[in-house]
């Protein structure tokens, strides 16, 4: 057996069954031109040397072979960048919604920093590998599903954002439907964190005014978490998402004033301290919550401003204001 014999046999063994007699014949009759050159130049026949360096040029048998086997890649080209953009997003959530339930159980549990740093830790590793390797179960699905050209297909340049305005970046939208989650799973009782801590010296509990308000506050976190997935998933629906961001601005404002109406949000039972003291530490606490209030409020105020502005200033322009 040849030079060109063994490589030909080299490469049947990597091809598919059902075509390879085909791919070889064709290979066969391509390489033999190319050898009928060579020695029609040299006036001679080729010596094994130069039908070795003959076929090197030609290609090694493996990736020659590869050429006609489908799928040699678990997620092709197109399909790439697509899985990379859902990776980040994912990863960003996640992480965003561990790290938020870490520091909620480091201000409200009994865990120390040290003890929180290496929880979280080993959270974020093990999320870290099940995402990874969920997504890329998906996308090894949807690659062999033809998901990259039906897509592309259907994509159109009237879904790019504007130029003008600064789009809310994807990693900012996923941290924010990080928290958000975190937040609801707090808020509904799924993570079991104690009301605002257990301590030595006094018991620190939410005051009834938190029960009154937990519905609303409850429907205000899942609409901020539905514009966050929003803003995530539709960045070009600016007007969409102004005017729910100004209606949940006015919404959070009325439960902030009704929340501010009752003076007192927390209640602190004395353990090993006087009831004066007791008396102290709960008049430090309700001054921190009342300033937390008003510091939302403006904040609440300025981006609906803000959002309104966006809104009005196509329409100032247009009529030369």
């Amino acid at each position: 057996m040849d030079l060109l014999e063994r490589y030909l046999a080299a490469i049947r063994r990597n091809l598919p069954q059902g075509k390879a007699d085909d791919i070889v014949a064709e290979l066969a009759d391509d390489l033999h031109s190319r050898r009928e050159e060579r020695e029609d130049r040299l006036g001679r026949g080729l010596t094994e040397d130069e039908t070795s360096v003959m076929l090197r040029d030609f290609g090694h048998p493996l990736v020659i072979a590869a050429r006609y086997r489908p799928h040699q890649y678990l997620i092709g080209p197109q399909t790439y960048p697509f899985y990379m953009f859902t990776m980040k997003i994912v990863l960003a959530v996640g992480a965003s919604l561990l790290t938020g339930l870490s520091l909620i159980g480091l201000v409200l549990g009994d865990r120390t920093a040290f003890q929180t740093l290496a929880r979280a830790s080993d959270d974020l590793w093990s999320f870290f590998f099940l995402a990874v390797t969920l997504v890329t179960i998906v996308f090894a699905v949807l690659e062999r599903n033809h998901f990259p050209a039906d897509h592309l297909r259907r994509w159109t340049p009237k879904q790019l954002p504007d130029v003008f305005d600064r789009p809310k970046s994807q990693w900012e939208a996923a941290l924010e439907v990080g928290f958000g989650i975190a937040f609801l799973l707090w808020w509904t009782g799924f993570v079991g964190f104690p009301d605002f801590g257990m301590h030595d010296q006094v018991r620190i509990v939410s005051a009834p005014i938190w029960t009154d308000f937990h519905l609303p506050i409850l429907l205000l976190a899942v609409a901020q978490l539905a514009l966050a997935l929003l803003t995530l998933v539709r960045p070009r629906w600016k007007t969409a998402r102004a005017i729910l961001t100004i209606a949940l601005s006015i919404a959070a404002l009325a439960i902030i004033a009704g929340l501010y109406r009752a003076g007192s949000w927390v209640i602190v039972t004395p353990a090993s301290v006087d009831a004066r003291e007791a008396t102290a530490i709960a008049d430090s606490l309700d001054l921190a919550v009342r300033i937390a209030l008003i510091v939302v409020a403006v904040m609440m105020v300025l981006q609906a401003l803000g959002e309104l502005w966006k809104l009005l200033r196509p329409k100032l322009a247009a009529a030369g204001i």
